[in-house]
């Protein structure tokens, strides 16, 4: 239809990340027509990438409309005030010159075909182009030579020379880009400065690499193990030099994986606003230490875990600014969202300065529910604890951020998933900390390979703090296989994985004891045998091997046979909890809970030995020709 002549001209172009911040361009198409009427519509298509590579949470539209309206500029930016960090908006008033028409264009992305430029940015009607192209075939099938479409839409239809001519220029460099040479599809490279390169490759290729990178890994550890069995000097050097460069290689492809965090938490940013807004309070987050790197696939793990903590800060922690002003604090309150690597990990904190765990709440509501005993009151950080417990919530009523008890125990779940692990620290009318621990991959790491009886394990070398050799067997443990020991003049916490796990193997008369720190907090593991440090490829544990507490995957040595991978932080707590009751260690794995997180223990009636674990691996490993589960 035809528009008046308070036609206005709207170029939108939403940012990928729209859909990730709750934001819908179809529901502020939808407001902006209620301002007017819109002649024209164009979605611009150009930039959604191919369906096999397209990521469904990602935003790729862009549009042109024409809205014949009364309202002024002001009303129609207005509209879109909630998108306009991730949207690069374009607004030509009625009457706008060809100049204006010309700056549109060029802001544009790149079209290929004349007409649809035009159509696009409102110069023309789709109307007047499909005249002009009739025009054209007309033509042709009089045996006429055409004249340009850009000519004829001149006579046509009034278009001004200077706009056609805008939409030329666009429509070469357009094309003089595809022309240049260009990647195929599974990578693109684009230059990134005078000295440096970038290329993109798609996910699956790269995990292809890093999973053949784990194979000559492990077979590597054994061409080593067969080397140093031949006591040939020579052969056992040039393996060690393809080690070294194993590892070289290892290294720099796993940082292949790696990516800023800062971008993950910049996404926050409009949720605290929103957020903030909609609670009636005033708030600024702050990041720190953006550019601190982690594995892409444990990033996008950690994207809903971050998201319910921020919530979770916003809604509990930080209060309204008339409360902090009574409180005696600024208006303001602060969220700190922060990173950086420590000790071969990475540690992420969410600060705010807040009100701070109400621990008089939290501990009558573990009273109700019967998670402490009524009338015993806990330590700070046991109380802190109980908001981890499924289910618990202090909220008074039910409300879209809180109330529903789902949550903090989910997130937990989460972390360790990824090894990873959760702290709390709390400081009443001061605010809180939660920390989370975690590792800078998924696929290789490097452990510390150890021997008990028949069976060999391996801790991540990160929570190895120092080895005791040679210590003299603990008669004192209990039926857990826990005691102590004296460490420079201190005590040290230490459990038996022989009486944890059900090894059936003989004691030997003198024991090393493995030194670790988990949340905080050394205990030491005693062990048979020191077998050094190991390049280790996890493997996941099949559905048969998860009511193994404390373990967090498998791995294959170079000789073939399987060591477990244990979980640190979980074995930590389990060697901690008291023992169970008899009717405690009778349920089934499925009521009690995954590894640390419950008060089932791994009792000898119903325990499955890791000894045992490792020869069905063994036998699946046997009968599958070498594929392990």
């Amino acid at each position: 239809p035809a528009s008046s002549n308070r036609c206005w001209h709207i170029s939108a172009a939403f940012g990928v990340d729209t859909f990730r911040n709750g934001m819908d361009p179809l529901a502020l198409l939808n407001y902006v027509r209620g301002l007017g009427t819109v002649p024209h519509l164009v979605c611009d298509l150009d930039g959604v990438p191919p369906l096999d590579s397209l990521d469904p949470e990602s935003c790729h539209l862009a549009f042109e409309l024409g809205l014949d309206t009364d309202a002024s500029r002001s009303e129609i930016e207005g509209a879109f005030s909630f998108v306009r960090d991730d949207c690069a908006l374009h607004v030509l008033e009625p009457g706008a010159t060809p100049e204006d028409y010309a700056r549109l264009i060029e802001a544009m992305p790149d079209n290929p075909r004349l007409g649809d430029i035009l159509v696009a940015c409102g110069a023309i009607t789709r109307a007047q182009l499909l005249q002009g192209l009739r025009t054209q075939t007309d033509a042709v099938a009089a045996g006429a030579t055409p004249l340009p479409l850009g000519e004829i839409l001149q006579a046509t239809s009034g278009l001004s020379a200077e706009v056609v001519h805008a939409a030329l220029n666009k429509q070469t460099k357009a094309k003089q880009r595809g022309a240049a040479p260009a990647a195929a599809t599974a990578a693109t490279a684009s230059t990134t400065g005078d000295d440096g390169r970038s290329i993109r490759v798609q996910a699956d290729r790269l995990d292809s690499v890093i999973n053949l990178l784990g194979e000559l890994v492990i077979a590597g550890a054994g061409a080593a193990l067969l080397a140093r069995q031949t006591r040939q000097s020579a052969l056992i050097e040039a393996n060690a030099q393809i080690s070294r460069l194993i590892e070289e290689i290892r290294n720099g492809t796993l940082q292949l994986r790696m990516v800023p965090i800062g971008e993950t938490f910049s996404r926050f940013r409009r949720v605290v606003r929103d957020t903030a807004t909609e609670l009636g309070k005033d708030v600024v987050l702050e990041i720190q230490g953006g550019e601190t790197e982690l594995d892409k696939s444990m990033v996008e793990r950690m994207a809903d875990p971050l998201m319910h903590l921020v919530r979770n800060a916003l809604d509990h922690g930080l209060e309204t600014p008339g409360d902090r002003q009574a409180a005696g604090k600024v208006g303001q309150g602060k969220l700190t969202l922060s990173a950086c690597h420590e000790s071969g990990s990475v540690l992420i904190r969410i600060n705010d300065d807040g009100r701070g765990i109400q621990r008089d709440k939290v501990l009558q509501r573990a009273w109700d529910r019967g998670l402490v005993e009524p009338g015993v009151t806990p330590a700070d950080a046991d109380i802190d604890r109980l908001i981890f417990e499924p289910g618990f919530s202090t909220a008074e009523k039910v409300t879209n951020l809180s109330g529903r008890g789902v949550g903090m125990d989910v997130v937990r779940r989460n972390i360790e998933a990824l090894r990873g692990t959760v702290s709390l620290f709390s400081e009443p009318g001061h605010g809180s900390c939660i920390e989370i621990r975690l590792p800078l991959t998924l696929a290789i790491i490097d452990g510390f390979l150890i021997g008990v009886g028949n069976s060999k394990f391996i801790f991540p070398l990160d929570a190895v703090v120092e080895v005791i050799e040679n210590r003299p067997t603990v008669s004192a443990l209990d039926e857990r296989g826990r005691g102590v020991v004296e460490l420079r003049g201190q005590v040290l916490p230490i459990v038996s994985l022989r009486s944890l796990y059900a090894l059936d193997s003989a004691a030997p008369e003198r024991t090393s004891v493995v030194v670790l720190q988990a949340s905080g907090r050394r205990y030491g593991v005693m062990v048979d045998q020191l077998l050094g440090q190991h390049q280790t490829v996890i493997k996941p544990l099949g559905r048969m091997f998860r009511s193994l507490r404390g373990m967090a995957g498998s791995s294959i040595l170079g000789n073939g046979e399987v060591a477990l991978i244990f979980d640190v932080p979980s074995l930590s707590l389990l060697a901690a909890e008291q023992p169970a009751s008899p009717l405690t260690a009778a349920r089934p794995p499925a009521e009690t809970g995954h590894a640390g997180t419950t008060a089932h223990a791994l009792h000898k009636a119903n325990a499955v030995p890791a000894v045992h674990a490792i020869h069905a691996v063994h036998a699946a490993q046997t009968s599958t020709e070498g594929q392990t589960t």
